[in-house]
């Protein structure tokens, strides 16, 4: 008798067929599968195409209240749950047993994670009830449910009131969008002139002396754009006590003159401004 019971429940031929098809995505109508077994082996007993999500209901329509057997109900093409039904006073210890077993062999053969949720069931209150639980937790089925019980006219009135909702909500993220791409590119480009404007990024050297003159290491910076105009480069850096910008005596340091150049220099207030010369 205990040599029956330990043995391993195994998943037979046409249903692992199935489960590699899944797995696959080939199945993508199969909403939901039940599973029983037979002869020690978990076989397909019965499956539905239906609407995605699966739905408690279609669990409900399917049981056999004084049969045990396993359903997988499909939520999304990566999600699955999987939902034990052994009724109470109606299983023997024998078959309780073989069901617990076949549940690991069932995860191993679907695969463990597609299956997301896990129930247990023992009486038909607890599909109502856990049916209810999800329900209060999806606002697509509470909607359903509240237009079913509503006149065309308030149909036709909240659509219009959602509509005006989507629009604002639409505008506003337009102006974040508009607002965050052009802080970004403030602090990230410079801006080269003419009647076109072109965003130019900054190289990695300059990005880093940048650092340095906001830590006071640096007082001076030239730029210039490359040969290519893919980027602006550092030209040169002067150092605090290079460039003193609480003297007087202090001049401007143009490497070229007669190159354009973009410069940043310290300011006795102390913050700093951009010189441009062309």
């Amino acid at each position: 008798m205990s040599s029956n019971l330990n043995k391993v429940i195994l998943v037979d031929s046409q249903l692992e067929d199935y489960f590699l098809k899944v797995q696959a995505k080939e199945l993508q109508n199969i909403s939901l599968f039940k599973v029983v077994i037979a002869e020690n082996s978990l076989k397909l007993d019965y499956y539905n195409e239906g609407p995605i999500p699966g739905d408690f209901e279609q669990v409900n329509n399917s049981l056999q209240p004084e049969e045990p057997c396993y359903f997988l109900l499909k939520q999304s093409d990566i999600s699955w749950s999987l939902i034990s039904w052994l009724p109470e006073g109606h299983v023997k210890i024998r078959d309780r047993m073989k069901y617990a077993t076949g549940r690991n062999s069932l995860k191993e053969a679907f695969g463990h994670k597609l299956i997301t949720n896990d129930y247990h069931f023992t009486q038909l209150n607890e599909f109502k009830l856990t049916k209810a639980k999800l329900d209060s937790n999806n606002p697509k089925k509470l909607q359903e449910e509240r237009r079913a019980v509503m006149t065309p006219f308030e149909i036709i009135r909240e659509e219009v009131k959602e509509s005006q909702k989507v629009t604002q909500t639409e505008q506003i993220e337009a102006l974040k969008a508009r607002a965050e791409k052009a802080e970004k590119t403030s602090l990230n480009h410079f801006i080269s002139g003419g009647f076109h404007q072109v965003q130019i990024p900054l190289s990695q050297n300059l990005k880093e002396s940048i650092k340095n003159f906001q830590n006071d290491e640096i007082s001076w910076i030239e730029l210039k754009v490359t040969d290519k105009k893919d980027s602006i480069d550092l030209e040169k850096t002067l150092s605090s006590s290079e460039f003193d910008v609480n003297s007087k005596q202090t001049k401007i340091p143009i490497t070229e003159p007669n190159q354009p150049r973009f410069f940043l220099c310290k300011v006795p207030n102390p913050d700093y401004k951009e010189i441009t010369r062309a």
